[in-house]
């Protein structure tokens, strides 16, 4: 039998601990509406059009990947919503930019969740500008990364004009499986 665990620590945001809310103009947050399940959500970036600022939102969490499981996946639930110009697929820049002080920036909001690993290389998992109404399941395969120190980004990238754009992560998981 299939024994999985998850290295994820508090991925229903239904605690305190585990997440870095990093610290940007407008700093992501642990709310109670709207949520996928249980209690508390995480959201990232700007829902009131009076608060639009150029602003990263983001929260991340950093962990190991045991070398030997078969099975690696991460999974979660996303709410997104943008009052501006939706983009299913937007196309990355070779480095997606993570903060002001980060020589790219971006030109459009911009919802993400990237990965990297110990060296800071980093993998887009999603970079998009969405609006679907509805909580969207997404699962990646990381088995790429067994063995590895990883950190998980979920961030926002609000421009500060013509809109304003958010997420809401739940239920985030990273099942490793023997």
């Amino acid at each position: 039998p299939q024994t999985c665990v998850d290295l994820i620590v508090n991925g229903g945001f239904e605690s305190n601990g585990g997440w870095q809310i990093n610290n940007n103009a407008y700093p992501a947050r642990v709310v109670t509406f709207p949520v996928y399940a249980g209690q508390r959500a995480l959201q990232v970036g700007i829902v009131r059009p009076a608060d639009n600022v150029y602003s990263y939102s983001s929260a991340q969490q950093t962990l190991f990947i045991p070398a030997g499981p078969p099975s690696v996946a991460l999974s979660f639930q996303l709410l997104a919503t943008t009052t501006g110009a939706r983009a299913a697929r937007l196309t990355p820049p070779p480095l997606v930019p993570t903060s002001p002080l980060d020589r790219a920036q971006l030109a459009g909001d911009a919802q993400m969740v990237l990965l990297f690993d110990r060296y800071g290389q980093q993998t887009v998992l999603r970079f998009m500008r969405e609006n679907p109404g509805r909580w969207v399941y997404y699962e990646n395969d990381l088995s790429a990364f067994r063995g590895q120190t990883v950190t998980l980004y979920l961030g926002v990238f609000n421009n500060g004009w013509s809109g304003v754009t958010a997420m809401w992560a739940d239920d985030v998981a990273l099942n490793v499986c023997r």
